[in-house]
């Protein structure tokens, strides 16, 4: 009886830990969205409005370094296709106001021992930032990892030090 009350107890905490990785950006953030936007996935037709959201100097500043810059018609297109590939569940989802692309987000799972965790990352437009947009995004596609891959544990951010609230 100890021992249920115990993997009762601890599978509740378990719950609660997989998602403080990302709880205290999110609820630190007061940010409310006025803009309503969709994730949905890439499809061709997405290239001009991808690249005119994502050819900018200062997100490539604050992204990995394998997002492209300058990010022309070529990239665009690549990444299209490497979304329409991958396996479903679907891990990158567009951010679409009215038809046009102003961001992506996005799980990767992670390999070998850290199968159970994923990185969560995003990129919007410039024009889209401080609307709480990336707040709304990444607790959207939380949801949709746990519910998406029942094995993940955890999800994480990288974080540059300089990108304070």
């Amino acid at each position: 009886m100890v021992h249920y009350l115990f993997q009762q107890s601890f599978q509740k905490y378990a719950n609660f830990l997989r998602y403080l990785p990302i709880l205290n950006a999110l609820i630190m953030s007061n940010q409310q969205t006025k803009t309503n936007f969709t994730l949905r996935n890439f499809r061709n037709g997405d290239q001009e409005s991808l690249i005119e959201s994502a050819d900018n100097i200062k997100i490539f500043n604050n992204v990995k370094d394998a997002f492209p810059h300058p990010y022309t018609y070529a990239d665009a297109n690549w990444w299209i296709e490497f979304c329409k590939e991958t396996d479903k569940p679907v891990n990158a989802f567009a951010v679409d106001i009215d038809g046009k692309i102003i961001g992506a987000v996005g799980i990767i799972i992670g390999i070998d021992v850290q199968i159970v965790t994923a990185e969560i990352g995003y990129w919007l437009g410039e024009k889209y930032w401080g609307k709480g947009i990336a707040v709304e995004a990444l607790k959207q596609m939380t949801d949709y990892a746990f519910q998406n891959y029942p094995d993940l544990v955890r999800l994480w951010a990288a974080v540059f030090e300089y990108n304070k609230p």
